[in-house]
């Protein structure tokens, strides 16, 4: 029986919750989550997991490689045998850290045409950009500038906001971000 397939976009939420959860595991248990997965989407049965679940498995087992992959890759520039596609990951890494030491997120806000209030010296207020509202998301202009939503917890960085609100995937926020900040993008 031939199933039909439904992709997701190239990183969905479901892809990003995922990969969040899957840095908080031993690499022993993501090795035993990509079983399970695998297993899963192989799973011809249409009742159960059936086409969803075979989706969600799909988007978790990626996940779940792509955590494995930065974990090996981070190991090789540890021990000082990296390949060059591990040298460039680290300096984009490198580039990261230094924009998130330099970029104000309420000059990037004001960047990206997001409005938001200032609440006082370090501190604005705007709406989440994952779940809405009012003046859910506080905004702590530091260093380091972080953001972190009341409501559903959502938070993070200058290349989080950036990455989130442009919606753009990480190396795209970072040379943006690197652009604004006067910094060289690696090639």
């Amino acid at each position: 029986m031939a199933h039909s397939i439904i992709a997701f976009p190239p990183r969905s939420d479901l892809y990003r919750d995922a990969l969040l959860c899957a840095r908080d595991y031993s690499t022993d248990a993501l090795l035993s989550f990509a079983d399970a997965f695998r297993a899963t989407v192989a799973d011809p049965d249409a009742a159960y997991p059936g086409e969803v679940g075979r989706l969600i498995a799909g988007e978790r087992l990626r996940a779940v490689r792509d955590e494995l992959t930065r974990r090996e890759r981070l190991s090789r520039l540890e021990r000082g045998c990296a390949t060059p596609a591990d040298r460039q990951y680290a300096a984009w890494r490198e580039l990261a850290r230094v924009i998130r030491d330099r970029a104000d997120v309420l000059h990037v806000l004001d960047l990206c045409g997001y409005d938001f209030v200032k609440t006082g010296k370090t501190e604005a207020h705007a709406a989440c950009p994952l779940c809405g509202g009012t003046d859910r998301l506080v905004i702590t202009a530091g260093p380091p500038d972080l953001v972190w939503c009341r409501k559903c917890l959502w938070g993070g960085d200058v290349v989080t906001v950036a990455m989130s609100v442009r919606r753009l995937e990480f190396r795209d926020a970072v040379a943006w971000l690197a652009e604004v900040c006067g910094e060289a993008v690696p090639e």
